[in-house]
């Protein structure tokens, strides 16, 4: 939306405009962080905090995971796909283009709509 507003107010240099400020900010924000860690990482404080932090990415991780369990998982279907999902990804630890590859025809087939039986 920004390049578009951008060409529409300055044409090419107002695009150019709207995507640099648009990656310019998150690439430096990411390189600052990646150098704070890895300057800071074995400083006790910064290890603590980053400990919590990843407690925290967890418990959020699980969060979203009930959520969307909750709305998605409404039938036998789609827990025994999710199921198929995570004892291939995850116990068995095939690739997950692999797992998709298997298991996204079924969903498909499952999924597609149907005419009414009359």
């Amino acid at each position: 939306m920004a390049v578009y507003v951008g060409t529409k107010m300055a044409g090419i240099l107002g695009a150019l405009s709207a995507l640099l400020g648009l990656t310019l900010m998150p690439l430096v924000f990411v390189l600052v962080m990646a150098f704070s860690y890895f300057r800071f990482k074995e400083v006790p404080a910064v290890k603590s905090v980053l400990h919590g932090a990843s407690a925290a990415a967890v418990a959020m991780t699980v969060a979203m995971v009930i959520q969307t369990g909750r709305k998605t998982l409404t039938s036998l279907m789609p827990v025994l796909l999710a199921a198929a999902c995570f004892v291939l990804n995850g116990v068995l630890r095939w690739p997950l283009p692999v797992t998709l590859a298997i298991v996204a025809p079924v969903a498909l087939i499952w999924a597609w709509p149907r005419k009414a039986a009359v």
